[in-house]
C-alpha cells in the first residue's frame, strides 16, 4: 500500500515510487515516503536511476538479512541521475535497502534497479600455465646454447 508504479510514457517506461506520508489525498502522496526492497540473497552492489528529483536530500539505508543496518548513505542533493553503490571487498551482505527523501515538490521514483552478488574469483586459465612452461623451456634452451 505504500509503493506504486508510475508510467512515464517515455523510453524509460515505468518506475517504482513511494506513496505517503504527506498530508492530503493519494495524488499529494505520490512519490513521497520510502522506497524499500528486500533481496532473496545477499548482494554486493546496488544501482538505480532516479526520476523526478529536484535536489532535495536523500538517504539510502542498506541492511543485512538479519535486519541490522550496514550503512546509511546521505545524498546531499538528489537529482535525476543513476546512482550506484558497492560493498568494500565485494561483501555480498546487502539483503535490502530503503531510500527516503525530503524532496520538496515531486517526490521521487526509481527505475532500472540493478543489483549483483559478488563475482566468483576467476581461476587462472590453463593457457597461462602453458605459456609460462613454454617460456621456461625457451629460456632453458637458450642458456644451453651459450
Amino acid at each position: 500500500q505504500n509503493l506504486g508504479v508510475y508510467d512515464y510514457g517515455d523510453a524509460g517506461g515505468k518506475a517504482l515510487a513511494g506513496i505517503g506520508p504527506k498530508a492530503g489525498g493519494y495524488d499529494e502522496n505520490w512519490g513521497f515516503g520510502a522506497i524499500s526492497a528486500r533481496f532473496a540473497s545477499g548482494q554486493s552492489s546496488l544501482g538505480f536511476q532516479v526520476r523526478d528529483a529536484d535536489g532535495g536530500p536523500a538517504f539510502l539505508s542498506l541492511y543485512r538479512a538479519d535486519g541490522s543496518l550496514i550503512q546509511t548513505v546521505t545524498i546531499a542533493a538528489l537529482d535525476s541521475s543513476f546512482y550506484a553503490f558497492a560493498r568494500s571487498g565485494g561483501a555480498a551482505d546487502i539483503a535490502g535497502f530503503s531510500l527516503t527523501t525530503r524532496d520538496s515538490y515531486y517526490g521521487i521514483a526509481i527505475d532500472e534497479l540493478k543489483f549483483a552478488a559478488a563475482a566468483a574469483p576467476v581461476p587462472e586459465p590453463a593457457s597461462a600455465l602453458l605459456f609460462a612452461g613454454g617460456l621456461a623451456a625457451l629460456l632453458a634452451r637458450r642458456s644451453r646454447k651459450t
